[in-house]
């Protein structure tokens, strides 16, 4: 974070499409890993963030917990963030050291969340591939995003792979 720096793209997920983010190319954009809103329009909604806690995420997982936090007590609903995702973020920030281990604990989590009970989760599963309808092949990126084309990102945060190594 020191180095590189966060990016985060405030604008609404409905109108993403009209981001010019090819004038935002920094050559090490990275997606967040799965985590879950907190944010009032999409409580419980996996990978649909907030600016704020897109970057309070990238923050939190680059050791900069303290900071995260302080960013997310402005917001009535802030603190939730953490308590939704706490056990997935301390899972992250200790077994996510760079991306290929950040997805390798990601799909761990997803994988055991799957076998929890729908109560005992406080938020929606990304659909498995089972689940799509065959006449609309979406095609996912390993967290779960949609794919859309390349001049579009899918997440609203980017994250350098220096700072997913911190």
């Amino acid at each position: 974070i020191h180095v590189r720096c966060v990016c985060v793209v405030d604008c609404s997920w409905n109108r993403l499409n009209e981001v010019p983010f090819r004038r935002l190319h920094t050559g090490n954009e990275r997606l967040l890993p799965f985590l879950v809103a907190a944010n009032p329009p999409h409580y419980g909604k996996p990978c649909e963030l907030s600016c704020v806690e897109a970057l309070s995420a990238a923050l939190y997982l680059a050791g900069h917990t303290d900071h995260a936090r302080d960013l997310l007590s402005v917001f009535k609903w802030g603190p939730e963030f953490i308590d939704l995702n706490q056990e997935i973020l301390d899972i992250y920030s200790r077994e996510g050291k760079d991306s290929k281990s950040m997805l390798a604990a990601q799909q761990r989590y997803l994988e055991d969340a799957k076998r929890r009970p729908e109560s005992q989760r406080n938020y929606d599963l990304p659909p498995s591939e089972s689940s799509e309808s065959e006449e609309e092949e979406v095609e996912r990126d390993s967290f779960g995003n949609d794919i859309v084309p390349a001049t579009v990102p899918a997440a609203p945060a980017v994250v350098s792979q220096e700072q997913t190594e911190q």
